[in-house]
C-alpha cells in the first residue's frame, strides 16, 4: 500500500476527487439551466443539484471502498430509473424535444362566436386611437392597401370602454348595423352616423356595458372634437365614408395600433378650439 492510499496522501487524493466531481455537477447544472432557458434557478436545476450531490456521495463512497484493504472494485448499484411509456402515435415528440404535443382534435367548440355581416366586404375600416386617424383599407391578394385616411377624435377619456358613461371609445371588432342620414340626426352629429354593434358578444361576455357607439360627423365642418365615446370625423369625411359601405358593411376595427402620439399642434388644428359636448 503506497502513500496515496494511506494517511495524508489519501486525504489529498480524496479532496481533489471531490473537487472534480463538484465542478462536473456545477457544469451539468449550468447546461440544464441553458437548455430550459431559465434566467435564474428553477426546480429542474434543483433536482439536478440534488442528483449531482448523490453522485458525488456515491463516487466518494466508491473511492473509499476501493482504497480500503481487501475491498472489491465492483461499481455501486444505482436505483432503477423509471422510463415513461412511449407516446401514442401522432403525438410523439420530435427528436431533441422534451414534451409531447397535445391532441387538439377533440377540443369542444367555442362557447361564443361573433357573427360577421352576411355579405363580406373588400374594405376594412381601421380606427387608430393613437394616431387619431380612420383608415379605409382594401384587401388585396397578399396584403391590405390604404385607400383613404381621415382625421378623427374619440371619447374624452383614454382607454377601452368598460361601463356606460365612462366617456371612453370601445376597442374591438364591430360592424355597421344602421346608417343614419342628415334628416334623422341632430346638427351636432353632422350629415351621417354609422351605428356600430357595440356591445358585441365579446363585450357582453367581459361584462362591458353601454350603447349608442357611432361613427359620426362633428357638426362643425372639417374639424373634429372629443365625444362621449363615439368616433368623430369631419362632416365631409363622414359623408365620404358611405361610398365604402354601399355594397356591404365593412368590418370596423378599433384599437391602439401605433406607439407615436399625434402632436398637440395637429390635434389642436383638428379640434379648432371646439370642445362642445355631444
Amino acid at each position: 500500500m503506497n502513500a496515496f492510499t494511506t494517511g495524508a496522501g489519501y486525504s489529498i487524493r480524496r479532496y481533489f476527487h471531490e473537487r472534480r466531481v463538484y465542478r462536473e455537477v456545477r457544469r451539468a447544472n449550468r447546461e440544464v439551466s441553458r437548455a430550459f432557458g431559465a434566467p435564474r434557478r428553477v426546480p429542474v436545476e434543483k433536482v439536478a443539484l440534488f442528483s449531482g450531490a448523490f453522485v458525488a456521495v456515491a463516487a466518494a463512497a466508491f473511492a473509499l471502498t476501493a482504497a480500503a484493504p481487501g475491498a472489491t472494485t465492483s461499481a455501486p448499484v444505482l436505483p432503477p430509473v423509471a422510463v415513461p411509456a412511449p407516446a401514442a402515435a401522432g403525438n410523439a415528440a420530435p427528436a431533441g424535444e422534451f414534451f409531447i404535443k397535445p391532441d387538439l382534435s377533440n377540443l369542444p367548440p367555442p362557447a361564443m362566436t361573433v357573427a360577421p355581416p352576411s355579405t363580406p366586404s373588400v374594405y376594412t375600416i381601421a380606427v387608430d386611437k393613437t394616431r387619431h386617424e380612420v383608415y379605409v383599407l382594401e384587401e388585396t391578394k397578399d396584403h391590405y392597401r390604404i385607400v383613404k385616411s381621415y382625421p378623427a377624435d374619440f371619447g374624452r377619456e383614454r382607454g377601452d370602454k368598460v361601463v356606460q358613461g365612462d366617456l371612453k371609445t370601445p376597442e374591438g371588432m364591430y360592424y355597421i348595423t344602421t346608417i343614419k342620414r342628415e334628416q334623422e340626426l341632430a346638427a351636432q352629429y353632422g350629415p351621417r352616423a354609422y351605428v356600430l354593434n357595440y356591445p358585441n358578444d365579446v363585450d357582453r361576455a367581459q361584462g362591458k356595458t353601454g350603447y349608442g357607439i357611432w361613427i359620426h360627423g362633428s357638426g362643425i365642418g372639417s374639424a373634429t372634437r372629443p365625444s362621449e365615446g363615439c368616433v368623430v370625423v369631419g362632416d365631409r369625411d363622414v359623408a365620404a365614408l358611405e361610398q365604402f359601405t354601399a355594397c356591404a358593411s365593412p368590418s370596423i376595427l378599433i384599437s391602439r395600433y401605433s406607439t407615436p402620439r399625434a402632436s398637440s399642434t395637429r390635434l389642436a388644428a383638428r379640434q379648432s378650439g371646439h370642445q362642445s359636448a355631444e
